[in-house]
């Protein structure tokens, strides 16, 4: 029997998804995940035989990798997201044993490296070297230190998993197209997704929604992309007489960004404000959220897939940046999403959908979803 080797940080996507992977090939799979951070909690908890914490950023534990590879016949590596570590273990391994790598995109990798490295804008607040939180921003200056810390940047470390990887997997072809444009087509397009569901040949189509609130949903985390500040500034301008309580998830991100909402957050909206501190499993984590009656995405990348997308179902009025491919992506699809820019100018903006623009796009969902088993079954043929 073969074996797949998982690449992986420590991360809450990884957890459903290897437990996916067990479901359609089970007894080959093991992931390697970087240990937690200081400070940071353990978000993956799976079974000893198909898990392990090992710190592969060490290059003297990748002999020991090695030895695990061919003694569980490993010949399929999978990268979750592609970071200098896994990519650099994954190029050692590839001169060693035959594999495919298969890339599974998540998308900081590649926005990073525009940002970074290309001078592509994804926050609004510009760089002030009087301002440490700047320097932490995807830009020219956090790529020059990258360089000088680590001796590559981002984009070196996407030029080294197009030579690596077989394959780009991903559920929305335009990053694939974004990617192809800065960095070549030698990796192949694959489609995939992280989060989809099991086809139920007994489901109907139900359309019932939540109670909507007068609540505003803030992004989703404490995303250094997320332009907080951008969206709660509109919020305060539109909503003058502060009727709108203020929902900003901040359970996960960059700590230097949750910090920076709290103290805005509070200043700015009171007793209104209603930041999500802690980590909620995911059915939990939506429950609280499904009765906003709005949501605010700042992002002009690709981000927050999985939220929005639930937004889109439940009802909930979504704005997106217009820069976000998101906001094509959903737009082609006939989804009643709305721009930030553009959209939102006023009091009124915040209205509700109406019953019929919730039924139309719970009814395109319903249509165009991604099931395990139309990728799953022959992901690795």
């Amino acid at each position: 029997m073969s074996g797949i080797l998982h690449l992986s940080a420590n991360g809450h996507l990884q957890q459903n998804s290897m437990m996916v992977f067990e479901r359609y090939y089970p007894g080959q799979n093991i992931m390697l995940s970087r240990p937690p951070m200081k400070n940071d909690v353990a978000r993956i908890d799976l079974p000893e035989d198909i898990f392990r914490w090992l710190d592969y950023g060490n290059r003297d534990v990748w002999e020991e990798v090695e030895s695990l590879c061919r003694e569980r016949h490993i010949d399929k590596i999978v990268l979750h997201a592609a970071f200098r570590r896994n990519v650099n273990l994954a190029a050692y391994l590839k001169k060693r044993i035959p594999c495919k790598v298969y890339w599974l995109f998540w998308g900081f990798e590649l926005y990073n490296a525009l940002a970074e490295d290309f001078g592509v804008s994804l926050v609004d607040e510009k760089f002030n070297p009087f301002k440490i939180r700047t320097y932490r921003y995807p830009n020219r200056v956090k790529g020059l230190l990258k360089y000088l810390r680590y001796g590559c940047t981002q984009s070196d470390v996407l030029r080294k998993v197009s030579d690596v990887a077989d394959y780009f997997c991903f559920w929305n072809k335009f990053d694939y197209d974004l990617y192809t444009k800065y960095f070549g087509d030698h990796v192949k397009y694959k489609r995939f997704g992280y989060v989809c569901r099991e086809r139920n040949s007994g489901e109907v189509e139900t359309y019932n929604f939540p109670k909507k609130v007068q609540t505003i949903l803030i992004n989703h985390q404490a995303s250094m992309t997320g332009n907080h500040v951008t969206l709660m500034e509109k919020v305060e301008k539109v909503d003058k007489e502060g009727k709108f309580n203020i929902c900003v998830p901040l359970s996960y991100g960059a700590p230097y960004v949750r910090k920076q909402c709290l103290q805005l957050g509070h200043r700015m909206f009171g007793d209104r404000f209603m930041p999500i501190l802690d980590f909620l499993p995911r059915d939990e984590y939506f429950d609280k959220i499904d009765s906003a009656q709005v949501a605010l995405f700042g992002q002009k990348r690709q981000e927050a897939t999985g939220n929005i997308g639930h937004l889109l179902t439940v009802g909930t009025k979504v704005f997106l940046r217009e820069e976000n491919s998101l906001y094509t992506y959903y737009k082609d699809k006939g989804y009643h999403v709305f721009s930030f820019e553009r959209d939102l100018k006023s009091f009124e903006d915040l209205a509700p959908l109406s019953e019929e623009q919730m039924i139309h796009n719970r009814k395109i969902w319903y249509h165009t979803r991604f099931y395990y088993d139309e990728f799953m079954p022959h992901f690795f043929d």
